[in-house]
């Protein structure tokens, strides 16, 4: 396992991160089961009114090889309470796994609830992800929530973001953001262009660039995306638009294209 290779705060209360610059990381995990967490950067297993500010993630790069291999945030990884992200930078990083039911979730950064997540004015962009492997699954190519009560995303920034899932029954959700579920959830001024999402295989899911799929008491406002595209290939494929609630007021701005011809892919 490779879990906060530059930074590793294991428990703390207070803390504060900020003007930090980590340039062409690079972390590797090769083995059944293997965890990448944060390997390129910080990870906090369980803090306390920490705040990550006015921080660039540059030119990560990232690997995990063998079945069931995990990378969860390569460069912020943040469990905990009363958490502020702000100011923050997340360019030119390429991550992928590789074997049977591996995964990513949050290609960039991975924030576990906790109550009163926050996250302002963030950029991302050039990100890279791929998953590879019988049903491999990549949730959230810049950030990824799996819980919480009271996420907020105050300003979000996202260009020239990729994921792809390859291999049957795999799944890629959301280029930018994927939120599996919380409460009290405020996603607002969130900017998204030019990014895509593939998966090709047999029975794959892709789903587009903002993936708010869960969640009790969802406000979205301000959502805006332009040159969005989710793309799938392969015989029973499904291909959904940029914006999956299961709430109303979902805004929805891409295309969302199946094609079902084995040859393709």
């Amino acid at each position: 396992n490779n879990i906060g290779g530059i930074f590793f705060l294991n428990r703390g209360t207070q803390a504060s991160v900020s003007n930090l610059r980590l340039q062409q990381s690079k972390a590797s995990c090769t083995g059944k089961n293997c965890l990448l967490f944060a390997a390129g950067g910080l990870y906090s297993r369980d803090a306390q009114q920490l705040t990550v500010n006015a921080s660039n993630f540059l030119g990560t790069r990232a690997t995990c090889d063998g079945d069931g291999c995990t990378s969860n945030g390569v460069s912020l990884n943040v469990a905990g309470s009363n958490n502020h992200v702000a100011n923050c930078t997340f360019q030119n990083a390429d991550v992928a796994t590789s074997g049977a039911g591996g995964a990513i979730f949050g290609g960039s950064v991975y924030l576990q609830g906790g109550d009163q997540i926050t996250v302002e004015n963030i950029t991302f962009q050039n990100l890279n992800n791929t998953v590879a492997g019988y049903q491999t699954q990549l949730r959230g190519g810049g950030v990824y929530f799996p819980s919480g009560v009271g996420i907020t995303v105050l300003g979000l920034y996202a260009r020239q973001i990729w994921i792809q899932s390859i291999g049957d029954y795999s799944k890629a959700y959301g280029q930018v953001l994927h939120l599996a579920t919380g409460e009290n959830v405020v996603f607002s001024r969130v900017d998204t262009a030019n990014t895509q999402s593939y998966c090709r295989g047999s029975h794959c899911i892709v789903r587009g660039a903002f993936n708010p799929y869960g969640g009790n008491g969802l406000n979205l406002d301000s959502i805006s995306c332009a040159n969005t595209l989710a793309r799938c290939f392969g015989p029973a494929c499904k291909a959904y638009r940029s914006v999956r609630t299961k709430t109303t007021n979902a805004h929805t701005c891409s295309k969302a294209q199946r094609h079902r011809d084995n040859s393709v892919y």
